[in-house]
């Protein structure tokens, strides 16, 4: 069985509709389909990493699918890739919209946010993506803070292609980042 996990940012909460949740649910979730994959609904950045680690090892899940964006993509991801590395558990695909770097020793709570200023810094920082991720693949705009951020991965620095016309508001509802979802998931999937 193969999970998928979407992640959203820092602003993105169950209120308001996003480029990412329509990604999810015009590229995503139709993966649903298939009887070897199961999606999940879109998860908050700072959602239990840990506790979702724990029930994929616990319904025998052998790899997942991250999709994510911004904080969602510079810390939820990589927090649970290290927890499901943890159980032994794969991340098949790493997909990254504008990933955006916050220390992954900082609480996500309230005025520890603050001290998340580096996100805001062109080439601050560098996303260390875990070892147990097999593919990674992502975007980044350079317009407006916060910028994405370079990843380290496998040993080496990787900077993801520019979208020339994007902000760090709206990359994740561009047709850039829709079709390299679809690309990606059908390229590691198949079909859904």
């Amino acid at each position: 069985m193969i999970r998928i996990y979407t992640i959203g940012g820092f602003t993105e909460t169950a209120r308001d509709s996003t480029g990412l949740e329509d990604v999810h649910r015009c590229v995503i979730k139709p993966y649903a389909n298939r009887h070897d994959v199961e999606v999940q609904p879109v998860r908050p950045w700072k959602d239990d990493w840990k506790g979702l680690a724990r029930r994929a090892h616990r319904d025998d899940v052998q790899e997942v699918v991250i999709i994510a964006y911004s904080w969602g993509a510079g810390w939820g991801a990589q927090r649970f890739a290290r927890e499901l590395r943890r159980h032994w558990i794969k991340v098949r695909l790493m997909l990254l919209c504008d990933p955006v770097y916050r220390p992954l020793w900082l609480p996500s709570w309230g005025f520890a946010n603050l001290l998340g200023f580096r996100a805001l810094i062109k080439d601050s920082a560098t996303i260390e993506v875990p070892d147990n991720v097999r593919d990674l693949r992502g975007l980044r705009q350079t317009n407006k803070a916060p910028r994405g951020h370079a990843c380290r991965w496998g040993g080496r620095k990787v900077v993801f292609p520019k979208v020339a016309n994007a902000t760090h508001t709206n990359i994740d509802s561009s047709p850039a980042w829709e079709a390299l979802v679809g690309d990606a998931l059908f390229q590691s999937l198949g079909r859904p």
